[in-house]
């Protein structure tokens, strides 16, 4: 099996979703993410962005894909600007299938209504930011993906058996 690339807004499940796969798959899981923090000096991603600014933080994120596409059988959870620079699209295409969670506004702001590790989200309308972002990033999500999961009020289990049976396919 190549990789398998979890794309979507933060807050689709990328990361959640992305673990359970990987057990059910009997498979390695990266998440970006934590990726990079563990290979930083920074202790978060709010960190990064509030010391070296949203363009710093997707380069390192570039680094950090190419590092690890390099490893075969894995589930990956992208962080959600990732498909921002169309190398790193090109990149997972070439090494993987990618995955789109693709999730309502609505369903969004509930799974991160309580969140304050989201840099984007900082100070702004959580709705309002939400749909901003979603409309300036979905269709670079639909062209990046081979395949499109809806996530919407599905339960985690739903999702994984959506996308276990899209791979098997």
């Amino acid at each position: 099996m190549n990789n398998i690339y979890l794309i979507g807004m933060m807050g689709s499940g990328k990361s959640t979703i992305g673990l359970l796969l990987a057990k059910q798959l009997e498979c390695s899981f990266v998440d970006t993410d934590d990726y990079i923090i563990e290979n930083s000096s920074y202790n978060s991603i709010n960190e990064i962005f509030k010391k070296k600014k949203e363009s710093y933080f997707r380069n390192i994120e570039s680094e950090a894909l190419k590092k690890i596409s390099l490893g075969s059988n894995c589930i990956i959870a992208t962080g959600g600007g990732i498909i921002l620079k169309a190398g790193n699209i090109s990149l997972m295409k070439k090494t993987g299938k990618v995955i789109y969670l693709e999730s309502s506004v609505e369903n969004l702001v509930k799974n991160l209504y309580n969140t304050k590790c989201r840099p984007l989200l900082k100070n702004k309308n959580l709705t309002n930011e939400l749909e901003l972002l979603l409309k300036r990033r979905e269709r670079l999500y639909n062209n990046a993906s081979n395949t499109i999961v809806d996530v919407t009020f599905k339960s985690k289990n739903d999702i994984v058996d959506l996308i276990i049976s899209t791979v098997k396919r």
